[in-house]
């Protein structure tokens, strides 16, 4: 007989209490004889015999009732004792159990976790005459507590009862790896056995024992054959959603149904900061993956740690996905004006600052300043992530040597053309960082054809180069509202074969129109048309927000939201800005705390290792409590699959595995019933007590005389 809960065995010391406290009241009375009552008192002495004797009964009825209910609540269990000697051999033999102990053995069958019945199950394969045994634990690295198999089988028993449910992946090819290893060191073992207890995809290409050494290996479902339905969440995308409205952002979120049921309207919700950003209920079909799509709005102070929650199944554990949700830091663009206009919009930067409005930024966050060309100073890059020159024609050399320091410095230029650039003078001033120089301007359409009239043509752009970062976003450009684009003037730019600068897009006569470079630690781009309607009406498309953002985006080096979390075990990358930050601290999901310092080298990862445990981390200064962000950890998505088939013939076949038990007989359902028995007898010993008290004292009326 085992206990599923023993620990509630404690409760048998309960039976005590009604001895002790039977005990503890009885008073002895002080005799004193009256004559008067000497008949009453020889009339009731059978009477008290009696009554003793439904005390004791209902003192013995209490106590049992007390450790019935202790025993009932540790939940007893009968296991039989069927194992296949053909599988695991006979008395004496020498074996190495290789437990499966991720996070998938944390699954409920019958209430009881996999792992539990793993426990029993290899608790049954020791409990047999001189057997020998070894432990490996299919940890994220395979242990063993014993270097060699041995006879003290309570050890190994000891050392089973300790394993607890991981977070980690299964890992069992390397485990029974290393049982072989032990097995093979004893070169008097003639026919040892390797047993594999785990769930039945875990069992699935396992690898086989050496030919050279004679070893059995037994693979055993700790499901008893049973299916392991699961539904579990796979991953996430977020991305801005402009079409939405202000602010508003997409998330997509995979979630697998392993089972041979379809799911239907399971609760389903975002979660911010503890409180719910968003539910409803998603539908799968049997053993797809579907997809739930939420839409939401998210302020610019909104951010922190977040979860996807899933109504929990038997694997709860995968029900949950924690991520950290971070946007991207707001861009600082100083935008200078060589072109400033009374009318809105005819201002040179009228279509640029559109894109900063909540309205159309749509998650992309943008600070837009804009000065006027004369204003423009060395203190005024300061706390500057991106300067843009629009159509700046009057350039000073040291407004010049500023920006070519900062760009060498690490920041970002964007350059756009128009009436007032002079290509002489701005390649004197700017030439240097800028990804080709300037050569003329060129009006599009027939060179014949008179402007005047309207009757020159416009270029479009033919060519993008789609792997280039600030396309990468934009699906398929060559038939996107960029496609559409009509271009009447342009900047020509040096055509020699060895001009630097990649070329994002180009136009139909293969002039570029949009170039990158990058300079020391800073990146240029350059745009060669005007910013406003004048030369292009690019800025009344569609796509010129996403556009300006990625390319912003890019020259600013910032990485866009990314909300996956890193899986258990793994190490996260902490993303510090600033090198004066040497060291910080990390809260775990459990609130452990610990230290970790920046690598010497640059060229170094800053990574932190101790991510054993589900949950968000916090990343805190090393000197107080000021969170500078976080991340989060979950479990590997891959193993929410627990049950497997193998092809042969074409067929679907089950893995064929052994079972250690083939009967379980639960006894606390007994045990139940044997409490309300007791309950039952208590009630009818009070009751006769009631009655035999009666009887007495209409007795002792009627002998009175």
């Amino acid at each position: 007989m085992n206990f599923l809960s023993p620990l509630m065995l404690i409760g048998l010391a309960a039976m005590l209490i009604p001895p002790l406290l039977h005990l503890l009241m009885r008073r002895k009375p002080k005799r004193i004889r009256f004559p008067a009552l000497e008949f009453i008192s020889s009339s009731h002495k059978k009477t008290s015999r009696r009554f003793r004797i439904h005390q004791f009964a209902l003192m013995l009825v209490r106590s049992l009732f007390l450790g019935m209910l202790a025993m009932a609540i540790a939940r007893p269990i009968l296991n039989s004792s069927q194992e296949s000697t053909e599988d695991f051999g006979d008395d004496g033999a020498t074996m190495v159990i290789v437990l499966d102990n991720s996070y998938s053995m944390g699954y409920l069958l019958e209430d009881e976790s996999l792992l539990d019945a793993a426990k029993i199950m290899a608790g049954n394969a020791l409990d047999r005459p001189g057997v020998q045994a070894a432990l490996v634990i299919a940890g994220p690295q395979a242990k063993a507590p014993f270097e060699q198999v041995s006879g003290d089988v309570d050890a190994v028993i000891d050392a089973i009862g300790d394993i607890e449910v991981g977070t980690h992946a299964r890992n069992l090819s390397g485990a029974v790896t290393m049982a072989y290893s032990i097995l093979s060191q004893h070169t008097e073992i003639e026919n040892g056995k390797v047993i594999v207890l785990s769930t039945p995809i875990g069992l699935k290409d396992l690898p086989q024992p050496p030919e050279d050494v004679s070893i059995d290996l037994v693979p055993v479902d700790v499901a008893r054959g049973q299916k392991l339905p699961n539904r579990a969440l796979q991953g996430i995308q977020m991305k801005p959603a402009p079409r939405m409205g202000a602010g508003y952002w997409e998330l997509s979120i995979e979630v697998a149904n392993y089972s041979a049921d379809a799911i239907q309207n399971v609760p389903i919700q975002v979660e911010l900061n503890r409180k719910i950003l968003v539910n409803g209920f998603v539908n799968v079909d049997a053993g797809e993956v579907g997809t739930k799509t939420f839409y939401f709005s998210l302020s610019r102070d909104q951010n922190g740690p977040a979860k996807i929650v899933m109504k929990a199944d038997a694997l709860s554990v995968d029900d949950e996905l924690h991520f950290w949700l971070s946007p991207s830091p707001p861009v600082r663009v100083l935008a200078v004006n060589g072109d400033p206009n009374a009318t809105p919009y005819r201002d040179e930067l009228f279509y640029l600052k559109k894109i900063a409005e909540p309205a159309l930024t749509a998650g992309a966050r943008m600070d837009i300043k804009s000065i006027t060309s004369d204003r423009l100073t060395h203190s005024a890059l300061r706390n500057v992530d991106v300067v843009v020159l629009a159509n700046v024609g009057d350039l000073t050399n040291e407004n010049a040597r500023s920006i070519r320091a900062f760009v060498e410095g690490g920041g970002g230029l964007f350059v756009t053309m128009g009436s007032r650039i002079n290509p002489k003078k701005f390649n004197q001033t700017l030439g240097p960082i800028l990804p080709r120089t300037l050569r003329s301007t060129r009006v599009a359409g027939d060179a014949s054809a008179s402007v005047q009239s309207r009757d020159r043509g416009v270029s479009l752009i033919k060519t993008f180069d789609s792997n280039h970062p600030i396309l990468e976003k934009i699906s398929r450009p060559e038939i996107s509202s960029l496609a559409l684009v009509q271009t009447k003037k342009y900047m020509l730019l040096d055509p020699a074969p060895t001009a630097g600068g990649s070329v994002v897009m180009s136009l139909d006569d293969g002039a570029p129109l949009l170039l990158t470079s990058e300079h020391g630690a800073g990146r240029v781009a350059l745009f060669a048309s005007s910013l406003d309607r004048d030369w292009t009406d690019l800025a009344i498309r569609p796509h010129f927000l996403p556009l300006m953002v990625d390319t912003f985006r890019y020259l600013t080096r910032v990485r866009s939201v990314d909300p996956h979390p890193i899986l258990a075990g793994q190490p996260a990358e902490i993303q510090i800005g600033g090198d004066d930050m040497k060291d910080v601290k990390v809260r775990g999901p459990k609130g452990d705390l610990y230290s970790s310092a920046r690598p010497e080298s640059a060229d170094e990862a800053w990574q932190f290792s101790q991510t054993n445990d589900i949950g968000h981390y916090r990343i805190e200064q090393s000197q107080g409590r000021v969170e500078l962000g976080g991340f989060a950890v979950r479990v590997d998505p891959i193993d929410g699959r627990l049950n497997a088939t193998v092809k042969v013939d074409g067929d679907d076949k089950a893995v064929q595995t052994s079972t250690l038990v083939q009967e379980r007989r639960e006894l606390w359902h007994w045990a139940l019933i044997l409490l309300f028995i007791l309950l039952a007898s208590e009630a009818a010993l009070l009751f006769r007590r009631r009655q035999t008290s009666k009887q007495g004292n209409r007795q002792a009326i009627a002998e009175t005389p």
